[in-house]
């Protein structure tokens, strides 16, 4: 609110009363007064800080991993992420955000959406060399055969389960392993397993050891079952309107490097499909807004969308 982001007047779709003087007086004698700031200077540091920690989040799960993030998009769900979404993709270098229609609710459509999914793990912990595969198959087996009881037992018919047969496989001595496809049939020998090893080895870290420098251990057998649901299908928004029925009266808003900015204000149920716009601009929902900075773009696709193109 002290930024202008948060519409006081429309908090939970206006349901909700909230009290702004409150905000400012907190932000500048709690922690404006201390570091020479105004209540617009320590909530923007305040912003920093969690966008930071989001920040690195998305570093984990990518750079850390081997991922390029600029190869993704950013999907924002939940009350808060679409404030964040657009400043975090331009700071980690994406080039798209998708807003979907009600991030607010996302978490329980995912739900609506997700597959029955059980894992079952048996611990090998052998060097290639010394495996027994009689002894390998029969455990594999076993794993197959309770992942597919305990999905009949949930009422998955055979036709609808997936079975996904996996081991863990690493070098000796290395601390982590790669989770890696186990070939259809009887295993024989550890060649496509260990060959699907060096390939997820290569993507992660570049390179492989020379063959014969170490010998590879397989850590665990792994069954993933899926039993596949049936699915609410995703309907297109209603077409129809002008954008200009959509826009609600402008305000200033608080951007970095610029400070505040006078930005169009939008009503997410009134924009149509198809409608483009540009920022600074803030598109207003019960359950979320979303902030949209200077040198972005945004659409509304077919299914109510907002797909916005952030200028890094």
């Amino acid at each position: 609110m002290v930024l202008g982001r948060i519409n006081p007047d429309y908090f939970l779709g206006g349901e909700m009363e909230v009290y702004p003087e409150l905000s400012f007086k907190a932000l500048k004698e709690k922690i404006g007064d201390k570091y020479g700031w105004s209540a617009e200077e320590a909530a923007w540091n305040m912003y920093m800080v969690a966008m930071t920690n989001l920040m690195l989040g998305i570093r984990l799960q990518t750079v850390s991993r081997g991922w390029d993030p600029r190869d993704f998009a950013i999907v924002p769900y939940g009350g808060g992420g679409a404030l964040y979404a657009c400043d975090i993709a331009r700071e980690v270098g994406l080039t798209y955000v998708v807003v979907p229609p009600l991030p607010g609710y996302a978490s329980a459509f995912g739900a609506l959406r997700v597959d029955v999914r059980h894992e079952f793990v048996k611990p090998i912990f052998t060097l290639e060399s010394a495996l027994d595969y009689d002894k390998i198959n029969k455990e594999m087996d076993t794993l197959v055969e309770r992942a597919i009881d305990t999905l009949r037992k949930e009422g998955i018919a055979d036709k609808d389960m997936v079975i996904q047969r996996l081991a863990d496989v690493k070098y000796w001595s290395q601390s982590t392993h790669f989770t890696v496809d186990v070939p259809e049939g009887r295993i024989k020998d550890m060649k496509k397993i260990t060959e699907n090893f060096l390939a997820a080895m290569k993507s992660k870290y570049g390179y492989t050891l020379p063959p014969g420098y170490v010998e590879t251990e397989l850590v665990n057998l792994r069954v993933i079952a899926r039993g596949l649901v049936p699915k609410p299908e995703m309907s297109e928004a209603k077409t129809g309107g002008k954008l200009k029925d959509a826009m609600k009266p402008r305000r200033k808003v608080w951007f970095k490097d610029a400070g505040f900015v006078e930005s169009d204000i939008y009503e997410r149920g009134l924009i149509p499909v198809g409608a483009t716009f540009d920022g600074p601009a803030i598109v207003e929902q019960p359950d979320t807004t979303t902030v949209i900075p200077p040198r972005s773009h945004c659409k509304v696709d077919k299914y109510g969308n907002l797909i916005i193109s952030v200028e890094r």
